[in-house]
């Protein structure tokens, strides 16, 4: 399981830094969603050569949206994120 998320700055207004401990190799998928569910964008990581990512969110409305970590197909966690500007 993914351990100790980290998503910031947040609130966020142009990019949000992605990190999260070391995990043994496998994939790992993040996804943010608005607050209807649906799928805003999704990045696939191989680990344990990848521990963070960046995620551009300048062209998305504000509001509340969650960060989903999906590894090896099992939910490993999730995240409020705010993006205002």
């Amino acid at each position: 399981e993914a351990a100790n998320l980290k998503a910031y700055p947040n609130p966020a207004s142009t990019q949000i830094q992605i990190d999260w401990d070391f995990l043994p190799p496998g994939l790992l998928d993040i996804e943010l969603l608005d607050q209807s569910g649906r799928v805003m964008y999704s990045e696939r990581i191989s680990t344990p050569i990848q521990n963070q990512t960046k995620l551009d969110v300048s062209t998305y409305a504000n509001g509340m949206y969650f960060l989903r970590f999906i590894y090896e197909g099992r939910k490993s966690g999730a995240l409020k994120v705010l993006i205002h500007k």
